[in-house]
């Protein structure tokens, strides 16, 4: 007969062997990841940077030279070399970490060739051909005996495009400094704010996945990492010519190769998932649309103006794909609107001669919500758009013009109301009537105290209504409300009223008597001919009398 077994005793969570099974999984997924091969990377790069400035090793420059580049070339060998063992053994994770790590070394070659440009043309010449060449090979190698990697034809084009730029970068570096370090300024920024953005841009030529596998070399986002690795590459290699010669590295130079890494990532999230969720692609869209305002204040605005002009032709593009109101379509309003607050400091002054940035960005606010006002059909959010036309002349001008703004702000709020629904139709009947009784008696008022500049405003908002009016008769197939076509024609007949009244004072009363005399008489006569009309009419009406 077999023994019971012992009731099991209750486990600690805080003791020792409790936290031992999770200590084992953490030591076990660190060390699955393999960090030596990072730190190994690292400590390559510190070392070759302390020797480079170390002036007790090799004596001069060249040797130096010479060491780092030979060291930093057999240790790209060792990663190529032992990449293709592990993936021959398929141990693909480690294998994956040294193309990779492979990938973020590419360059650094060349930037060591650019010092070897300033100490002497035959040895950056012998670095040149020598770097190209190995860099050739070791990919050529990757390809061939680890054909899991995948490396597409587009990949392997985009990443001969990035070596050519990099290699005749220091080529055509040297003859601009020889001068004066001074003339780099100008190309520096071709290449932070054209070239890089340019080569960020060309990845999304890149093959798109056609099946998602966990196989680490097969990973669907493999090759864009690759080729962010290279533009990161890339960057560094300028930034470093940029320190050689003397110029200040600027924070804003990066916001254009960001910028287009944010819509890229809008463009190829299914690289990174195969069926990503609308809230991510929404969320992802909101990028490129803070980036620009993070430079503001720089260079005037130039760089965001240039950049919210681009993010409006995008996502305006995106909207219409996409039909509806979707997320591209607000976002493509708020890029309209946020040219005003990116506008260039120099440009708005030709207009305002006060111009500035906080002045640049209440612009945008206010053009946001009249946008916003124009969309829809409530009468509330139309009256916030009458308040913001309102107050525009004066903000602008920096001085009141209650009256300008007074005829724009009835005149929007009137325009508005041709898209008003039939809900709530006394509401908005009387909204309507306050608005348009206002601004006819504010026409007539204004014209006779002020002869100038008055005629144009008053004589603009009756021709504005009047438009909208019968532009709403052949859209809609019927007239709109009847008070609109009266207030367009009181503001339209505003100066010619105020000028006959002083025709009328400055004329004897025997002769405006005369006048009234052939208006009268007029009158009768139309009222003669037309009178079987009305009889008519009244004979039909049915009487209440009984």
């Amino acid at each position: 007969m077999t023994p019971p077994l012992p009731p099991s005793l209750p486990t600690d969570e805080n003791s020792p062997s409790a936290r031992l099974p999770i200590g084992r999984e953490w030591i076990g997924g660190f060390l699955a990841r393999n960090p030596f091969y990072l730190v190994s990377a690292a400590l390559l790069l510190f070392g070759i940077n302390r020797l480079s400035i170390d002036p007790s090793f090799l004596g001069t420059e060249e040797p130096k030279l010479a060491f780092n580049f030979a060291a930093l070339q057999l240790y790209e060998l060792l990663l190529v070399f032992v990449a293709i063992v592990l993936g021959v053994r398929r141990v693909w994770y480690d294998s994956t970490l040294l193309v990779v790590l492979e990938n973020g070394l590419l360059l650094v070659p060349f930037i060591l060739v650019t010092q070897a440009i300033l100490i002497g043309k035959g040895l950056a010449t012998a670095l040149c051909v020598t770097g190209t060449l190995m860099a050739l090979a070791r990919f050529d190698s990757l390809h061939r005996w680890i054909p899991q990697l995948r490396l597409s034809s587009r990949l392997l084009g985009y990443g001969g495009l990035v070596l050519i730029l990099n290699l005749a970068l220091p080529i055509f570096f040297r003859p601009i400094i020889e001068a004066d370090v001074a003339n780099w300024e100008a190309p520096g920024r071709i290449g932070w704010f054209f070239v890089l953005p340019a080569l960020g841009a060309l990845v999304n030529l890149l093959p798109r996945p056609t099946h998602y596998d966990d196989l680490p070399p097969q990973k669907s986002w493999l090759p864009l990492l690759m080729a962010g690795m290279w533009i990161t590459g890339s960057a560094v290699h300028l930034g470093c010519v940029g320190y050689v010669a003397g110029r200040i590295f600027e924070p804003v130079y990066l916001l254009p190769i960001l910028w287009v890494a944010a819509w890229t990532a809008c463009n190829r999230i299914t690289d990174l998932q195969e069926s990503p969720s609308r809230q991510l692609r929404s969320i992802l869209l909101y990028f490129p649309m803070t980036l620009p305002f993070l430079a503001l204040g720089e260079w005037q605005g130039h760089i965001s103006f240039a950049l919210m002009a681009v993010n409006t032709v995008l996502y305006a593009c995106l909207a219409v794909r996409q039909g509806g109101k979707t997320p591209a379509f607000q976002l493509a309003c708020m890029s309209l609107v946020g040219l005003a607050a990116a506008l260039p400091l120099d440009w708005g002054r030709w207009v305002l001669p006060d111009f500035n940035r906080p002045k640049a960005i209440c612009m945008a606010s206010g053009a946001y919500v009249i946008l916003q006002a124009i969309r829809s059909r409530h009468p509330a959010i139309g009256l916030c758009g009458a308040l913001i036309a309102g107050v525009t002349p004066a903000f602008l001008l920096g001085k009141p013009l209650w009256n300008e703004g007074l005829q724009m702000g009835c005149t929007f709020l009137l325009l508005h109301s041709y898209r008003w629904t039939d809900r709530d139709l006394r509401q908005k009947s009387i909204l309507r009537f306050v608005t348009a009784v206002t601004l006819g008696v504010h026409a007539l008022a204004w014209t006779h105290s002020d002869e100038t500049f008055s005629r144009v405003t008053v004589s603009s908002s009756a021709v504005a209504i009047l438009a909208g009016y019968f532009l709403f008769r052949w859209l809609r197939g019927y007239y709109p409300p009847v008070v609109l076509l009266a207030t367009a024609s009181v503001c339209l007949l505003a100066v010619p009223i105020q000028l006959a009244i002083r025709v009328f004072r400055a004329s004897p009363v025997g002769l405006l008597s005369i006048m009234g005399s052939f208006v009268l008489f007029g009158a009768g006569t139309i009222l003669a001919m037309n009178k079987h009309r009305w009889q008519q009419a009244l004979a039909k009406t049915p009487s209440h009398r009984h």
